[in-house]
């Protein structure tokens, strides 16, 4: 008899101790996916700057920057005086920027043709390198200077020395996109900082930038994978 009353008490111990366990669990889910959702947000959104009397100029090539994107740079570029741009590929966009600001001095970087890095790059960097034409559609531009090498090694104080606006969009792993900004942010002195393919498929920008705005304000136009940073 003592042993029945005791059985139905164990029985609702453990259905006690299920249900405790099961909300613990979800409280703890919850939590993670509020926490997740914080941290996507810190990158605020903002509206795109008006652009209406922008117009792209050059031909599109893979991995470039699409037309939203380059009008944006087109319009920052045009208050800018020292440009360094990570990725040079056809130089569709490096062409734009010098059209904006022909007064600018404008830097671009990218691999020599089958050059190896000191970083890992992403597995889909190189079919966004235009090699056999990189720098194509801006080699005519005064105000460009080609740069060749792995941004990772290259000597930016010698050759760039200062800028103030930082257009990222080499490779796409997250150790270059940490790297590269880890440049940019050196060189800069007051201005803007830009990186293309924030959740545009390529997880590297995304853990990079998602790190980076736990330290300092992003800020993503809207509609775009565009993201800047601004100091002034």
């Amino acid at each position: 008899m003592e042993r029945e009353e005791k059985e139905p008490r164990r029985r609702r111990a453990r259905q006690h101790h299920v249900a405790k366990e099961s909300r613990r669990f979800q409280a703890q889910r919850q939590a993670r996916r509020q926490a997740k959702e914080e941290k996507r947000q810190m990158i605020t959104t903002i509206p795109i700057p008006d652009i209406s009397n922008e117009s792209v100029i050059g031909t599109p090539s893979n991995g470039s920057c699409d037309d939203l994107g380059t009008m944006i740079l087109r319009h920052f570029a045009r208050s800018a005086v020292r440009i360094l741009e990570f990725g040079t590929n056809a130089g569709r966009t490096t062409l734009n920027m010098s059209d904006a600001s022909p007064k600018a001095s404008l830097f671009t970087i990218d691999l020599a043709v089958n050059e190896s890095t000191k970083l890992p790059q992403h597995g889909n960097d190189s079919s966004c390198r235009a090699s056999t034409d990189c720098a194509s559609q801006c080699r005519m531009c005064d105000n460009v200077t080609c740069l060749t090498g792995d941004s990772a090694t290259f000597d930016f104080n010698s050759a760039v020395s200062w800028i103030d606006m930082a257009f990222i969009d080499g490779s796409h792993s997250q150790e270059y996109v940490e790297n590269d900004s880890a440049i940019a942010f050196a060189l800069l002195r007051k201005g803007r900082i830009f990186w293309h393919d924030y959740h545009g498929g390529w997880d590297g920008v995304n853990i990079a930038l998602d790190k980076l705005a736990e330290t300092v304000p992003l800020f993503l136009f809207e509609n775009t994978s565009l993201v800047m940073f601004e100091s002034l």
